[in-house]
């Protein structure tokens, strides 16, 4: 019936690009595309087009949580969140607030040292395949660049309402700007990755100082706690 759209509880980890998110949310079904046999949904964890089988798989898979597989539900919305500038920074603001106040880590940083060191003890066409899977995550839409790009737009709006500091968005932007050329630099990379090495490394040691400088910043400004 036009404007009832039906809801499904799924399985988070079934669903694109959320493995590791072991958890069930409500998904609600915006479209349903035929000639595709899929469907457009929207959820807080992911909002997008799903096949029909993945689709069924996600809600399946919700038995893994001891929750059965099908049931009658009755939702009730007794207040609709005006999604205004203020109602959205309150809720980027939760969330930054709880990311600041787990700490920086730079493990990551560390790891992503550790593997690009394995490629100097690989045959010339394997070195080429590791640096291409590289290359493949930094231009994933998802990846650590373009990531913070799309935090860059969240960072000047916080400024414009004097949550952080204008200092704070330049050394972001700088960050961005070290994101990006480190992309270019892994496509560049596989005609001569093993000699690009040393170069990708001193790379990624640059931002490990910027990304804990930025932090370091933000956690000053943005209350924790």
């Amino acid at each position: 019936m036009k404007g009832q759209n039906p809801i499904v509880r799924v399985a988070v980890h079934m669903l694109p690009d959320l493995e590791a998110t072991q958890t069930v949310t409500f998904m609600s079904i915006n479209q349903y595309l035929p000639e595709e046999s899929a469907v457009d949904v929207f959820s807080t964890f992911y909002s997008g087009r799903l096949s029909l089988e993945k689709l069924d798989l996600a809600r399946r898979e919700i038995v893994s949580f001891s929750l059965p597989e099908c049931q009658w539900l009755e939702l009730s919305m007794t207040e609709m969140p005006v999604l205004d500038h203020s109602y959205l920074e309150r809720i980027f603001l939760a969330q930054l607030q709880a990311d600041l106040a787990k700490g920086y880590s730079a493990a990551n940083f560390e790891k992503m040292i550790a593997d690009l060191l394995l490629v100097e003890g690989l045959n010339p066409l394997l070195a080429k395949l590791y640096i291409a899977c590289f290359g493949k995550h930094m231009f994933h839409p998802k990846g650590p660049a373009s990531v913070r790009r799309e935090m860059l737009s969240v960072m000047h709006e916080l400024q414009k309402g004097g949550t952080v500091s204008e200092e704070t968005v330049v050394r972001y932007e700088v960050l961005c700007q070290q994101w990006d050329i480190l992309k270019m630099m892994f496509a560049k990379a596989g005609a001569a990755p093993k000699q690009m090495v040393e170069r990708l490394i001193e790379r990624v040691r640059t931002i490990a100082a910027l990304e804990q400088e930025v932090f370091d910043m933000m956690r000053k400004q943005v209350k924790v706690g």
